[in-house]
């Protein structure tokens, strides 16, 4: 596999990994659900940093962020996940 494949590999790995690590921050309790959503919308950005102006990213990371706070799949699942450990926790 040519270097900037391997290398485009291993920052997906590290995301995904950073993404994983935050869901069981919030699992834990460790992250509330709106820091979990800024740090995905975070995510979601990142590669445009640079790339577009500011004030330009700056709507799209709010709009992501908007999208994730609506989502009823994301939603659900962060429910089950945070109930889950509070039951654990007892």
């Amino acid at each position: 596999m040519p270097a900037s494949r391997d290398a485009g590999a291993g920052a997906h790995a590290r995301k995904r990994s950073e993404g994983s690590e935050a869901l069981g921050q919030l699992q834990r309790g460790e992250l509330t659900l709106d820091a979990y959503l800024d740090f995905r919308a975070d995510e979601s950005v990142r590669a445009l940093q640079g790339r577009v102006p500011p004030e330009r990213l700056k709507l799209v990371r709010d709009e992501i962020r908007e999208q994730l706070s609506e989502d009823p799949t994301l939603l659900e699942m962060v429910r089950q996940l945070t109930t889950a450990a509070a039951g654990r926790a007892k």
